[in-house]
């Protein structure tokens, strides 16, 4: 009653300072029953009743007349409220309140108690389309009410597509957010049956995408929804599918509607994100997987006007640019999952147009952009069947990489193509084996490379390939027997060669062929434990880079440690020879100093030569420097990117690596540049709490190795590592092993170096910690003896 509460034209309340008295004795009882209402008594009484939900929605959604702003918050907050409970109701479920009914629904014959979730729909739309220029707040609020509404067991009247349609395109920011959603919910209420379960030549089953439970071993559960699937599809018929489809078709087809729709999505400034958003994504599979080409020929246009300007990214003010490539990327995202439910021919000149935009964002030299693509590749691949989107990660890993010189030299396309592939890595996972292969292949030339940004990105792509093709070590009793006899498998026919007239008989063999080769996999699944016990095989995929690296680096290292042997042992010969001959000899005469005159012009001509050489030959050590360094640089990105996070992973992908990784990473220490950050990634390596009983021996080895080494600071760098990693393994180092590292952190308590005696006294207090009072009575004795 207080909601329909508004002056009537001419009445007193209506104008003077009267009716503003009254105008604001209406808000306040308006705010005052809002409040009251989100109170818990009356929200239960009021939602027990379907009756009252109908008559608050419908008389909420007609309180426009309150212009205040506190007065709208109140009303939102209430809406917010009570939204959520109008569609679970039953639409059989009887009043069995009697509520005051408002006067002005008396003088309208409005009769709340017959009102049914169509009916209320049609009145809300209604109101909305009596108002034209009703308040934003208030617009939001009825869409939402209808929104809410829309049920799987009736159909929604015509005018609601209309109103969504509209809405997708008004000038009000949340209006259009809201709308989208909306609609891509109306196009997934418009298809009543999982397309890709009605495929005639068994594509799905022999390559299926998201339910990997049909070639992972595991047959696929009977649908949870499928009673209301069956009540959907008796509502929604086939011919109001085809009316709505038609509706939505035309309004594609219009370049007015389309240029409107585009508009606002492609500029960062009109309410959208400076990124890809997958809803919008989302609403563009929709599109393409319900109305099929035809969606693409619509939005055709404005993609080629994108690709008409291949430097708009210099041209183009930063939000127009980042908003067509959100959009573009957006777009391409939603046609890449929607064209698999198209027809081969249909599908053919999609994939091209695809292929052409993907040609477009490898070439383009900027990063700006490089999130939203990234994204949209993620979206694209995110649980799909390698098989099912080979053509794009072909196109992507062939074209990508390798790079040829011209490309090379710009860092920016470098690292633009490298950060694209990464996140199908990811997606893929396990299944894209060949594809890590591949690309670790095609990184490899690149580990050394001059500038940092693309090491970094290299190094990104390679953290993620170990962790991806990382196979934690088991038990031998959770590990599937491959002993146990296997069924035989069915006789399947081959599916390619049928025709479409046995199209039904073809899936049947399949689905046969595909629970017989399984069914010894369901019998054999156990549950898989961690374990420290079993050993950690490495990774086949990392084992090839981690071999060229650490070959690289040691061969790199021991040919500058001789070059600089030889310049050192050259230029103390040469410094003794130089003594000698001013020490002892009698004084020139005359005959003898033009003699040596000439000499010496003999000997300028010959060390112009030997400087050249010289030259030559530092240029080259210099060179090898900063390859050294370079690789150095990528090691420590690669074994920081795997180190644990203690909250997704507990332990290094590259464990099993480590002893092969670590004497390289500690040696890095000889180099003074302040950006070869090698100690602090040797402490993360040795953070990793889970080294495996045949790994830890192997990686305390490799450190007693380093230990030896002529540089003061890798020596110093040996100890925290070890104080690290023996306090992580305390309990699960062998004696041997924790006698060994006692032994050097001793040895090294005498080095000549202070630095390192300095570091080696706090190691030694951690060991005494770890073993108890009987190591540090042991100790005492030895270090009386010292003294």
């Amino acid at each position: 009653q207080i909601l329909e509460d508004r002056p009537a034209p001419g009445s007193p309340g209506s104008g003077g300072a009267a009716g503003t008295t009254m105008s604001a004795a209406r808000e306040q009882r308006a705010m005052g029953a809002a409040t009251l209402l989100q109170t818990r008594y009356f929200q239960s009484r009021v939602l027990r009743d379907t009756g009252m939900m109908s008559r608050f929605t419908l008389a909420l959604c007609r309180s426009d007349h309150y212009d205040k702003v506190a007065v709208h918050a109140s009303m939102v907050d209430v809406f917010n409220s009570f939204q959520n409970a109008i569609y679970p109701v039953s639409r059989d479920m009887p009043t069995y309140t009697a509520w005051v009914v408002p006067e002005a629904w008396v003088a309208e014959g409005t009769k709340i108690e017959t009102i049914q979730p169509g009916d209320l729909q049609e009145q809300l739309i209604k109101v909305l389309e009596a108002k034209p220029n009703l308040h934003w707040r208030y617009r939001l609020m009825i869409v939402h009410s209808i929104f809410v509404l829309l049920r799987s067991d009736f159909q929604p009247p015509e005018a609601f597509f209309r109103i969504v349609i509209e809405g997708v395109i008004a000038d009000i920011a949340h209006l259009r957010k809201f709308c989208l959603k909306v609609l891509n919910q109306t196009l997934e209420m418009l298809q009543t049956k999982q397309q890709s379960k009605e495929d005639k030549d068994g594509e799905h089953l022999r390559w299926p995408d998201k339910n990997f439970a049909l070639w992972n071993g595991a047959t696929a559960p009977p649908r949870l929804d499928a009673g209301p699937s069956r009540v959907h599809r008796d509502i929604i018929d086939e011919e109001f599918v085809a009316g709505a489809i038609k509706f939505f078709a035309g309004h594609l087809a219009d370049e007015t509607y389309m240029a409107k729709f585009t508009a606002p999505l492609s500029v960062t400034q009109t309410g959208r994100l400076k990124g890809f958003m997958g809803t919008h994504a989302q609403v563009f599979k929709g599109i393409f997987k319900t109305m099929g080409a035809a969606a693409l020929a619509a939005v055709s246009p404005w993609i080629e006007e994108v690709l008409l300007d291949p430097q708009a990214y210099a041209r183009l003010h930063t939000d127009v640019y980042l908003g067509q490539q959100c959009l573009l990327s957006e777009i391409v995202g939603g046609l890449i999952r929607g064209i698999k439910y198209w027809s081969k021919e249909d599908q053919d000149p999609a994939k091209a147009l695809v292929l052409r935009i993907l040609a477009r964002v490898l070439a383009t030299a900027e990063l700006e952009t490089v999130g939203a693509w990234a994204a949209s590749l993620r979206f694209a691949v995110f649980d799909r069947h390698p098989a099912r989107v080979a053509w794009l990660t072909t196109y992507l890993f062939d074209n990508a990489l390798p790079i040829t010189p011209e490309t090379a030299a710009n860092s920016v396309i470098m690292s633009r193509r490298i950060l694209l592939l990464r996140p199908i890595l990811n997606e893929l996972s396990w299944r894209g084996e060949c594809l890590q292969r591949q690309l670790i292949h095609d990184l490899e030339p690149f580990l050394a490379h001059p500038l940092a940004q693309t090491r970094g990105c290299v190094a990104s792509c390679i953290a993620t390939i170990a962790r991806v093709s990382w196979t934690p070590p088991w038990p031998e009793e959770s590990r599937p027997s491959s002993e146990e006899p296997r069924p035989p498998a069915a006789k399947s026919r081959d599916i390619s060669a049928a025709s479409e007239a046995d199209g039904k008989a073809v899936a049947d063999a399949a689905a046969e062929a595909v629970a017989a080769g399984h069914a010894a996999v369901d019998a054999q699944s156990k549950a898989v434990r961690f374990t420290l016990a079993a050993p950690q095989l490495p990774s086949e995929t990392m084992h090839r880079i981690v071999t060229v690296m650490t070959t690289r680096l040691t061969s790199l290292s021991c040919q500058i440690s001789e070059v600089k042997r030889r310049e050192k042992a050259a230029s103390a010969a040469k410094k003794e020879e130089a003594e000698k001959s001013s020490s002892g000899g009698k004084a020139p005469d005359k005959e003898a100093g033009v003699i040596e005159a000439q000499g010496v012009e003999k000997d300028g001509e010959k060390d112009l030569g030997a400087d050249k050489d010289k030259a030559i030959k530092a240029e080259a050590l210099k060179e090898k420097e900063k390859e050294l360094k370079n690789m150095r640089h990528s090691l420590i990105s690669i074994l920081s990117a795997c180190c644990p996070n203690f909250e997704g992973i507990y332990t290094s992908p590259l464990s099993s690596h480590l002893p092969a990784l670590l004497p390289p990473l500690l040696q890095a220490m000889e180099d003074s540049d302040q950006d070869l950050y090698a100690k602090g990634c040797a402490e993360l390596s040795a953070s990793t709490p889970l080294l495996t009983d045949t790994v830890l021996p192997k990686v305390l080895a490799a450190v007693h190795a380093v230990a030896e080494s002529s540089s003061w600071h890798v020596r110093a760098t040996v100890l925290p590592f070890l104080q690290i990693i023996l306090f992580r393994h305390q309990f699960a180092i062998r004696p041997e092993d924790m006698q060994r590292v006692r032994d050097l952190m001793l040895a090294l308590l005498r080095d000549p170096q202070v630095e390192v005696r300095e570091t080696a006294q706090h190691a030694i207090s951690v060991l005494v910690r770890i073993q108890g009072e009987a190591l540090a009575l042991q100790l005492r004795d030895e270090f009386a003896e010292w003294a």
